[in-house]
C-alpha cells in the first residue's frame, strides 16, 4: 500500500466532506512510457489492458491511498485553517479569528496554495477502490454525480455552477473551467484516470 497526494479544489474538498464526490477524473499524459517493456503506449492500449492501466497510474491501484492537498493557513498559534470551511466572519486573505491578525491591511495569515501542504496538515485521506482509463465525454450521468456534481441542487456558496439541468451538463462546465485554457477542453476529449476512492 502506497501513499500519494492530490490536490482538490475548495468546492471538491466541501464533496469530499459531504460523501457526495467518490470520483476524480485527471488527464492521462501521453505517451506513457512503459518502463518493462522501453515502449510509448496510447490512450487507446492503456485503456485496453487492466494490467496497464493499473501498472501506469500516477495516482495508485486499488488500496492504495491518497492525502488531500487544499488551500490552507497557518495561524498564529499553530492550528490549521481551511479554505474549504473558512472561519466564520473570514474572506479570501485574512482570518478575521486569529488573535493576532491585524486586520485586512495588516494581514500576516495569508492562504496558501494547496501544492505547499505539508502531510501534517493533511485532514482527509482517500482510500482508492477502482482505477480505469476512457474518454472525457464518456462519463454518465452516474458518474458525473460521483464526482461531486451539484445537478439541480448546487453547490452552496458556488452560484455560477446552480442551475445545471444534469450532472454531465454541470460536470462539463466545471471541466472547462478548469481545464479549457491548459488545452484540454471537452470538445479535445482527452484521455482520462478515472480513479474511484472511498474516504477514510
Amino acid at each position: 500500500m502506497k501513499e500519494r497526494p492530490i490536490l482538490f479544489s475548495a468546492p471538491m474538498v466541501r464533496a469530499l466532506l459531504a460523501g457526495t464526490k467518490t470520483q476524480t477524473r485527471r488527464i492521462v499524459k501521453l505517451p506513457v512510457i512503459d518502463k518493462d517493456m522501453g515502449c510509448e503506449l496510447s490512450g487507446s492500449e492503456i485503456a485496453g489492458s487492466e494490467r496497464d492501466t493499473l501498472r501506469h497510474c500516477p495516482y495508485g491501484v486499488p488500496g492504495d491511498r491518497l492525502w488531500v492537498r487544499e488551500t490552507f493557513a497557518v495561524r498564529s498559534n499553530g492550528t490549521i485553517a481551511f479554505r474549504a470551511a473558512p472561519p466564520k466572519g473570514s474572506h479570501y486573505g485574512c482570518l478575521i479569528d486569529d488573535p493576532a491578525c491585524g486586520g485586512a491591511e495588516d494581514c500576516r495569515c495569508k492562504w496558501r496554495p494547496s501544492i505547499f501542504m505539508p502531510r501534517a496538515a493533511c485532514r482527509t485521506k482517500l482510500e482508492i477502490t477502482a482505477v480505469r482509463v476512457e474518454r472525457l465525454a464518456k462519463i454518465s450521468e452516474r458518474d458525473a454525480q460521483a464526482e461531486g456534481g451539484p445537478g439541480i441542487l448546487g453547490f452552496q456558496g458556488d452560484d455560477k455552477f446552480h442551475g445545471w439541468k444534469t450532472y454531465r451538463a454541470w460536470y462539463k462546465a466545471l471541466w472547462e473551467n478548469l481545464n479549457a485554457k491548459r488545452g484540454y477542453g471537452w470538445k479535445v476529449n482527452p484521455w482520462v484516470w478515472v480513479i474511484t476512492f472511498r474516504r477514510l
